[in-house]
């Protein structure tokens, strides 16, 4: 099953509930590999960032890891032709809640539902979080998922499936 969270942002007054939902294994792992080589090729990654790597595991891992400490602004720092591509997957996982019901947000429709521009920074930070999260220092492993509603390894408030 994949995680999901949700979460309330002011945008331009408007209070907005959004419900982020993990990418698929398979796509996150091709999201991840996209980034890297991207962040590879701008010379924003390197082996002094993430060290020496023998294998494709330990690749996605380091720059996952690098995600985590170096949050978005390092995608900032590449193309925007070539960065866009990411920031549309990563608006994908992200759905408004609309009454009882939610609307999946991508690039064609997500000017009539934000306003504000932080409202996606936002959004784009919560699912790389929820992709990464176990990658930060204290954090469960990715394989072992804590009861419902108890506090995990961290002491933060486990999410639970909305």
């Amino acid at each position: 099953m994949r995680k999901t969270k949700t979460i309330t942002v002011n945008d331009r007054g408007a209070v907005k509930t959004f419900r982020i939902t993990e990418m698929s294994a398979y796509h996150f792992e091709r999201w991840l590999i996209r980034a890297g080589l991207l962040l590879c090729g701008a010379g924003v990654l390197g082996e002094t960032k993430i060290g020496s790597i023998t294998n494709s595991q330990e690749a996605q891992e380091a720059i996952a890891r690098f995600l985590v400490t170096d949050g978005l602004k390092s995608l900032g720092r590449l193309k925007p032709e070539d960065v866009w591509p990411l920031y549309d997957d990563l608006l994908w996982c992200c759905e408004l809640k609309v009454g009882d019901y939610y609307s999946r947000l991508d690039a064609d429709t997500v000017d009539a539902q934000i306003e504000d521009v932080r409202t996606l920074f936002t959004l784009r930070k919560e699912v790389v979080m929820l992709h990464v999260d176990f990658w930060l220092p204290g954090s469960p492993s990715g394989s072992v998922s804590p009861q419902a509603g108890t506090a995990g390894a961290s002491g933060r408030p486990v999410i639970s499936p909305a």
